[in-house]
């Protein structure tokens, strides 16, 4: 006993009996058993049921329940054919995918058929992306702990590179405050220290260094803790060995059905390919302002290390003006003393630039990650990418399993839809019409509701496809073609029926090709 399998697609759930296309007793099905016949035992028309949520999380779902029914199905040998649109081909896509995550060749599906579906391509989400921005964060900001560490700490270090260099420059304070530690003129070479600490926890040398090592503890945890979550949301069955595994077992039973310019697949193509930080240029020029206040900031504070630095150097307080009333005479000091000047002003100017470099690599890894933030947001909020471990990587009118198109609908019948499309959305703005003058005459609120019926009519081609006469004779010659079906005398008489056929087997032709 064949079987055909219908599955709906978004928003388009309700019970098992109706007048949509693919609910028992629909005027598609009381068609299709008239046109098509089955060559042995009854023909068996069975309508999967799910949610219809505008969720990747409720389509897999739904694939996880079609593909129990087709485990039954090749449990009971029986032959049959998925049909899904809209999304409901999305359900079909994703049931492959977990069939052959499972091993499960099923030899009894003689043909997938989607109808109008935007496919969305997805891929594991990298690891390495997801943490990537907070990892080189962290990483530069130990690195520049580290470094003030080690310019603290070491003879070695920056900060007393040059104290030794300037030694017989500087002059020792010759005592601490009442109650602190003397300090003795250092030797020649030694690290200098230009104040004192009553404790050894008062040194910001240790300070510094106790904060580098915990900072450096909290960080590993942190990466270790984003490495695992990201690993845990891995999903499998969008591996590359299984989408090749699809392909290989499924691709050769995939008939695509798309209008031209069906709206689901163009709009949302559209939402998977735009640029998300151009859509906001107002963040973007924020982002920009915060990083030009960042490099005036780490600009200002090296000129201040070099004021301090040039100071003590000259036994002066850390300015350049002169005492009491007299103008500041910046120019002249620095004349009087360009070699320390200069001295002290080369490895702080060489610094600076490598850390404005390094600001402007972040502005740039910075704009990257906020764009692909919303992105994601956008993504999630329009695809409704819900499922763990996925991104979005394309909408295509193919699986991301398939390398074939879906095949080229016929001039004619793609007019017809397109006819069809345009007489059904004059149908709606007058039966809007009607709805809004009977709602502005009537006092009862309960009049509003009808709104909603009359938006949810068939005013795109992507709604259109199974209330077209020539796309069913075009649905009914592709399941004449599967060994389980033949076609009646009522569909051979059609006209239409062999020019559809052999549209079909050219455009095969032209697929193997």
């Amino acid at each position: 006993m064949p079987t055909i399998v219908s599955i709906h697609g978004t928003y388009a759930a309700g019970p098992e009996a109706g007048d949509q296309w693919w609910q028992r007793g629909s005027p598609f099905e009381r068609h299709l058993r008239e046109c098509i016949e089955p060559k042995e035992g009854a023909l068996s028309f069975d309508p999967l049921q799910w949610e219809g949520h505008n969720s990747e999380v409720s389509r897999r779902k739904a694939a996880e329940k079609l593909l129990k029914l087709c485990e039954a199905l090749e449990e009971r040998a029986e032959q049959y054919v998925l049909i899904g649109h809209s999304h409901g081909g999305s359900v079909v896509s994703n049931a492959l995918l977990l069939a052959s995550e499972a091993k499960l060749p099923l030899p009894n599906l003689m043909q997938a058929v989607t109808v109008g579906t935007p496919f969305i391509h997805v891929a594991k989400r990298s690891v390495l992306l997801s943490i990537a921005v907070p990892v080189l964060l962290i990483a530069v900001f130990l690195v520049a702990l580290g470094a003030a560490v080690s310019s603290a700490t070491t003879p070695e270090g920056f900060l007393n590179g040059q104290l030794i260099a300037l030694d017989p420059a500087f002059k020792p304070k010759p005592s601490c405050s009442e109650g602190s530690q003397s300090v003795s003129k250092p030797l020649q070479g030694q690290p200098i220290q230009l104040t004192c600490y009553d404790h050894f926890w008062q040194s910001p040398s240790e300070i510094i260094g106790y904060t580098y090592r915990l900072v450096v503890g909290f960080a590993f945890l942190f990466i270790v803790r984003l490495f695992i979550d990201e690993r845990a949301k891995a999903d499998s069955a969008i591996s590359r060995a299984n989408v090749h595994r699809t392909s290989e077992q499924y691709a050769s039973r995939w008939l695509g059905l798309a209008h031209p310019l069906d709206e689901a697949i163009g709009g949302l193509s559209r939402v998977v390919n735009a640029r998300p930080i151009a859509l906001i240029p107002k963040l973007k020029e924020n982002i920009s302002a915060v990083f030009v206040l960042l490099n005036f900031a780490v600009a200002s504070i090296f000129v201040f290390i070099w004021l301090g630095l040039f100071s003590a150097a000259n036994n002066s307080q850390p300015s350049l003006f002169n005492s009491g009333d007299h103008l500041p005479k910046p120019a002249f000091t620095i004349m009087e003393y360009l070699e320390q000047a200069l001295r002290i002003g080369v490895p702080l100017a060489i610094t600076l630039a490598a850390c404005l470099v390094v600001v402007c690599i972040f502005k740039c890894l910075s704009l990257a990650w906020v764009g692909a933030l919303i992105g994601d947001l956008l993504q999630r909020l329009l695809l409704r990418l819900d499922f763990p471990g996925q991104s979005a990587t394309k909408i295509a009118d193919r699986p991301m399993w398939s390398a074939q198109p879906p095949v080229t609908m016929p001039a004619d019948l793609a007019e017809q839809l397109t006819v069809f499309d345009e007489s059904q959305s004059l149908a709606v703005v007058q039966t809007l019409r009607r709805e809004v003058y009977s709602a502005l005459k009537s006092d009862n609120a309960e009049a509003l509701p009808n709104f909603s019926e009359v938006m949810a009519a068939f005013e795109l081609a992507h709604k259109s496809y199974f209330n077209s006469p020539l796309f069913r004779t075009l649905m009914f010659a592709a399941l004449a073609e599967q060994p389980a079906f033949r076609a009646t005398p009522i569909l051979t008489t059609d006209p239409d029926f062999n020019r559809m056929r052999e549209w079909l087997r050219s455009s095969r032709l032209q697929e193997k090709k």
